[in-house]
């Protein structure tokens, strides 16, 4: 006789950048939805959100291979990024935009988990001119290549909110400044996918699109997270 897992069993989810930006707001809304029994947050730093679903794992990602979580894990979420500028190198940005995200691919598919989520580009594109379009490329199909039951990439554009954040990036505060006024405007047709999002909203798509459920690769522009997930108070266009 086969026997069946429980539906309602508590889920486990893994969370790697759970202290960036959006890693921040995908952590609250995991905990708010009550889909998951635990979830595994993994990165260089504790996060700071305290919940007693929330287990803060500090790893060399360098090493990511040898993190062995126990029991099953459900759902993996990867939230890390950079920017050229900070990284201070083209090959210390691809470590991190490339390397690193494969690593954890390659972890959703050890622990044999059932979706991975990641945050990668508008205009993602190995072809691309753009050093960091170019390597978000690369980087998603080296994840199809993983062939992962599930795989959801989510290409935002601009994250708005770069005043907050303690890293200050000038070109982004700037381009922020500049879509804020001009986007309502002029972003409409074929260019709304171009508008600035909210953190919040691409973590609220992220999880969201998980219960969705779906099989094999799926590709969220930037106009498509806005329309599955975007409400009057977290709207930023």
């Amino acid at each position: 006789m086969i026997s069946k897992s429980a539906p309602d069993l508590p889920r486990t989810a893994l969370v790697v950048g759970g202290t960036g930006a959006v890693g921040t707001e995908l952590l609250q809304e995991l905990i708010v939805s009550g889909r998951y029994g635990r979830i595994l947050c993994v990165g260089r730093r504790l996060p700071e959100l305290v919940s007693e679903v929330v287990i803060g794992h500090l790893v060399d990602f360098e090493h990511l291979e040898d993190f062995l979580p126990e029991g099953r894990v459900d759902d993996v979420f990867c939230a890390l990024g950079t920017t050229l500028e900070r990284a201070g190198s083209v090959a210390a940005f691809k470590r991190v935009d490339f390397e690193y995200v494969l690593k954890v691919g390659e972890l959703a598919k050890r622990l044999g988990a059932r979706t991975l989520s990641v945050i990668s580009s508008i205009a993602a594109d190995p072809s691309a001119n753009s050093i960091y379009l170019q390597t978000k490329g690369a980087m998603e199909a080296a994840l199809i290549a993983l062939d992962l039951p599930a795989l959801h990439l989510f290409r935002p554009s601009l994250l708005a909110g770069s005043l907050k954040r303690t890293d200050f990036r000038l070109k982004e505060v700037l381009a922020n400044g500049a879509l804020a006024v001009l986007g309502p405007l002029f972003l409409h047709g074929r260019f709304r996918k171009y508008r600035r999002i909210a953190p919040a909203v691409v973590a609220r798509a992220m999880a969201q699109c998980v219960s969705n459920g779906g099989v094999g690769t799926i590709i969220y522009e930037n106009d498509a997270i806005l329309d599955l997930c975007v409400s009057p108070s977290k709207s930023l266009s």
